[in-house]
């Protein structure tokens, strides 16, 4: 059986040091090796991938059952005619003899300490070993593959976009910016004679152009750079001794050796010619070409080396914390085959056999059952039941095990092909007894058969609707045909999560046209969960009980975030560089567009600040800075003052998108999208990141370069826009409190705001900020009004989410609790946390999933339960192969949002700045084991060690700095 695992290299761990004393730097290649990640199976598809990225260019690596390698490449400013980010393409590895011959064993591990994926086959001794590796430094992915024996290697790039497409119907929310035809063009194969492959995709529509005319901007076209207009991007694969194959396009070929490279260029420019950008490419590409392997090698392995020294969590549970609640609870519902509980959804395909079976299956019985008709008659101890559906009738009786679980049929079935069909609200019923009552290791087989895209629906279900408590079972196939199938098997024991119990989620795809095997094996003990496509592995569900899972989360999704973080647009919260292929969308789809949403972009880039990782946080910043102008010309356009202001969806030029705008009849430009007609906090709340980051480098150029500039022209939008009270105070009306109440007066979160990052800006250097401009700050700081309170039932004064909510609440969030975070106003060692603690305990919306922020406000409230039990529900959250492939929610997998909140609460639990103070350890479980380094203030490294329910060691660089820590 294949489960991911983590590696079991042993990590080499500083020597213990007295309070404040200097340790000897970590060992952190080897002690990051800890957190690899191997696999020792292949993936069913590309939702089984494994991820890694140099800051700009992506992989996304996988293995197909049948040995071939595969990896989507993506670029961080690969920008269509339309805003979407676009894969570049899908390259195919070959080996030849086959890799997978009888008896061979398979190993696919993501290295942490050296920035490469490694594959290896071997059979009798003899190795075949593949190193993947996008270069640190530039933009070139490295193919190296050896053997003990010749092979030969064939190198395929897979283009999908091959003509122009309209894209349409739910697609188009992955360009929903745009209003217009959503046309993007094809994709250019060149021809080649020099044996390399040469492709790009070009844009030459002027969709920016558009957009600006649409908002009222079209006098600002020539002054403000179109980031689309000729933008070309694509490679240039070649290899040497590698050959063009006249037999098939856009493929390499290389005959037997026992060393085999490749070398993968891409490039991004926009020029006016597509000749133009050839050019580029083949000069980069003759350059990189020209280097030395080895020492571009050396300097990729350094920059590794210094990444996981820069910071690092490792954090070590209770083996039982991050276990899933185990076991079904018994259930009485009936079992039935090809519709939902409540004879719904029901499943359209073809059905011809289904066996259950006591016991997880291995894999090679399962690939051998796979393999063969269904061979059902074979009875054994571990058979439950055995139904074959070879011709239609009122009931199947068992052709093997339990013979008293007779299948009846509710509706009618018709013939086909070797088993029956299934049509509108047929069925079948199999009666509960005890031995389907589900509460042991299983794995249930099924023969089906999906003719059309049309098909797929639910294939089995124990369960009984809304009581999720008695829910078993749910395995469906989703039009068109993906495997999604639901393990329910109870709630989850932890109240503040929302996950509902055991998902395991996976977009494989369910081939067309033939009988295709299915398998589900569940392990209670484990609560380990698998799913088989003919055999093989398509979804499991990440490793239970590991004591180092929640710290090897954290240590992968920071690689996530560095991998793009360095590229000239910043991280996108819906898939991140990483989206990958469904049943229903390619591996360019990402729902809700290209357009940048603050509130969930924000929580990819808040927990860098500790990490250190500024490069990625200066490409968000800068992108805002660039647009200013846009901005100031928008506000004084759609309002008539002077300020400028962010949308809370904006793209990446500072315009709205496309339809959330209009020109009323009197001339005046309103936004006709009520969701984010009033939202402006965010551009507080990326105020105060800058603050933060200006707190933490004291970096001069950016005070002067992007804090300043930015924080005048909001803080001055703020002042004019809204309404003066009697007594001068600032009312704003109309506003709202988030997204929640879209009618709201006064909503806490602008007010949090304000008060937060305005007697920041009174307190910079007085050299850098006009005596005129602290002097209007503290003008401004006078107008803002009160935060708003209210009195919960038992006395106890709480903050509100608005002094008047004027229309009923529309989403999940908890305005009042910007008062926390993002603005730190009240915390554990703040005035009057009494009314934090009784705003917290009257919040609306307690889940912890994707972008909400309870786990964050529990942490710096110092509440240590609370916010343990959110960092476990999160990190229960993947239900992909690759432990940090988060599930999409609301947004799209790997859900960026839910890693930033998972990785900001782990590290505020760890480490919090409250004003000239360090708090070591504010909200830590006392059971959980943690060394680690993080970023503080004034450029300072902090590291900490907690072992055995006590403070070990706490050091802090520079030593000078020590009365700033504040130890538990």
């Amino acid at each position: 059986m294949s489960f991911t695992r983590l590696s079991l290299l042993a990590a080499t761990l500083a020597a213990v040091l007295p309070l404040g004393a200097r340790s000897a730097p970590a060992a952190a290649p080897e002690a990051v090796s800890r957190y690899d990640v191997v696999w020792d199976s292949p993936s069913y598809d590309s939702a089984g991938s494994m991820p890694l990225g140099n800051g700009d260019v992506a992989l996304n690596v996988w293995t197909e059952p049948s040995g071939d390698i595969l990896f989507y490449v993506a670029k961080g400013d690969a920008l269509s005619e339309i805003n979407r980010l676009l894969k570049l393409a899908r390259v195919r590895l070959s080996l030849s003899p086959e890799a997978f011959p009888a008896g061979a064993r398979f190993q696919q591990a993501l290295r942490l300490a050296t920035g490469q994926i490694e594959i290896t086959y071997t059979q009798r001794g003899a190795t075949r070993r593949v190193l993947i590796w996008p270069d640190a430094h530039h933009p070139l992915v490295h193919v190296e593959a050896t053997g003990d024996a010749p092979f030969s290697l064939t190198a395929s790039l897979e283009i999908w976009r091959s003509e122009s497409r309209v894209l349409r119907g739910n697609e188009g929310l992955s360009a929903m910016e745009v209003a217009q035809t959503k046309r993007e063009s094809a994709d250019v194969l060149v021809p080649t004679t020099d044996h390399s492959v040469v492709w790009y995709h070009r844009n030459e529509s002027a969709w920016f152009e558009n957009n600006l005319r649409k908002g009222g901007l079209g006098h600002l076209i020539g002054q403000v750079p179109d980031p689309m207009k000729n933008r070309t991007f694509g490679g240039h694969l070649s290899g040497l001794g590698f050959a063009s194959a006249p037999d098939r396009p856009a493929t390499l070929r290389r005959g037997p050796a026992t060393d085999h490279r490749l070398s993968l260029v891409l490039h991004t420019a926009q020029t006016e010619t597509a000749d133009a950008w050839l050019q580029q490419l083949r000069a980069l590409a003759s350059d990189l070409r020209s280097r030395d392997l080895e020492a571009l090698r050396a300097a990729h392995r350094a920059h590794w080396a210094e990444f996981w020294e820069r910071s690092f969590l490792r954090v070590r549970t209770p083996a039982e914390a991050t276990a899933r609640e185990s076991g079904f609870q018994p259930s009485q519902n009936p079992l039935h085959l090809g519709a939902s509980h409540d004879n719904r959804h029901t499943f359209r395909g073809a059905l011809a056999a289904v066996r259950l079976n006591r016991g997880v299956l291995s894999r090679e019985e399962l690939r051998r059952r796979a393999s063969a008709s269904p061979d059902l008659a074979v009875s054994s101890a571990d058979l439950i039941a055995a139904w074959r559906f070879d011709r239609p009738a009122s009931e199947f009786v068992p052709v093997a095990g339990d013979r008293s679980l007779v299948a009846r049929v509710e509706g009618g079935l018709s013939a086909a092909l070797g088993g029956v069909k299934l049509g509108d609200n047929a069925r079948l019923s199999v009666a509960h007894s005890s031995a389907l009552a589900l509460n042991h290791a299983f794995t249930l087989e099924s023969w089906v058969r999906l003719d059309t895209l049309a098909e797929g629906g639910v294939l089995f279900d124990k369960s009984a609707g809304g009581e999720r408590r008695r829910s078993n079972l749910l395995f469906t196939l989703p039009a068109p045909h993906a495997v999604t199938g639901h393990l329910l098997y109870r709630d989850l024991p932890n109240p503040t999560s929302n996950l509902g119990g055991t998902l395991l989620h996976t977009d494989s795809t369910v081939p067309l046209g033939r009988w295709v095997h299915l398998a589900l094996a569940f392990d209670p003990a484990t609560s380990r969960q698998l799913h088989f496509i003919d055999g093989h592995l398509a979804a499991e569900t990440p490793p239970e009980s590991s004591p180092d899972l929640v710290a090897q989360q954290w240590h992968l999704q920071r690689m996530m975030f560095h991998a793009g973080g360095r590229s000239e647009f910043p991280l996108r919260f819906n898939g991140q560089l990483f989206t990958f292929a469904s049943a229903a969308y390619d591996a360019d789809y990402r729902r809700w567009g290209g357009a940048y949403w603050m509130q969930n972009t924000r929580l990819l880039y808040w927990p860098l600040l500790a990490t250190g990782d500024h490069d990625a946080l200066r490409r968000f910043f800068d992108m805002y800075v660039r647009a200013l102008p846009v901005a100031r010309e928008r506000t004084r356009l759609y309002y008539g003052h002077d300020g400028a202001y962010f949308p809370e969806t904006v793209l990446s030029w500072g315009a709205y998108k496309e339809g959330q705008v209009r020109r009323r009849d009197d001339g005046a430009w309103f936004v006709t999208n009520p969701w984010i007609r009033h939202y402006f906090s965010g551009n507080l709340e990326l105020l105060s990141l800058m603050l933060d980051y200006w707190r933490d480098t004291r970096d001069a150029a950016f005070l002067a370069s992007h804090l300043l500039p930015f924080a005048t022209d909001i803080i001055r939008f703020y002042d004019v826009h809204h309404a003066r009270e009697p007594d001068g105070t600032l009312r704003f009306d109309p506003s709202q409190a988030l997204e929640t109440w879209q009618k709201a007066v006064n909503p806490a979160n602008e007010i949090a705001g304000l008060r937060w990052v305005l007697p920041q800006l009174v307190e910079l250097p007085e050299a850098s900020v006009p005596a005129e401009t602290r002097a209007y700050w503290r003008e401004v700081l006078a107008r803002v009004p009160e935060l708003p309170r209210r009195t919960n039932r038992d006395g106890r004064v709480a903050l509100a989410p608005a002094a008047e909510t004027l229309e009923p609440a529309r989403n999940s969030e908890n305005p009042e609790l910007y008062a926390v975070f993002p603005f730190r106003l009240f915390g554990r060692t703040r005035p009057e946390l009494d009314v934090a603690l009784a705003t917290w305990e009257r919040r609306a919306n307690k889940a912890a999933f994707s972008w909400q922020q309870n786990d964050i406000q529990a942490a710096l409230l110092g509440l240590t339960e609370e916010a343990r039990g959110f960092v476990l529900a999160r990190s229960r959250a993947n239900r992909y192969r690759f432990p940090t492939f988060w599930q999409h929610g609301n947004d799209w997998a790997p859900d960026g949002c839910h890693a930033g909140v998972f990785m900001h609460a782990l590290q505020s639990m760890a480490l919090q700045v409250v004003d000239d103070k360090i708090h070591v350890l504010p909200a830590w479980p006392k059971e959980w084991d943690v060394h680690f380094r993080l970023r503080g203030p004034d450029n300072t490294v902090i590291e900490v060690r907690h072992e055995g329910g006590r403070l070990v060691s706490a050091e802090i660089t520079p030593v000078s700095e020590r009365h700033r820590l504040v130890l538990p």
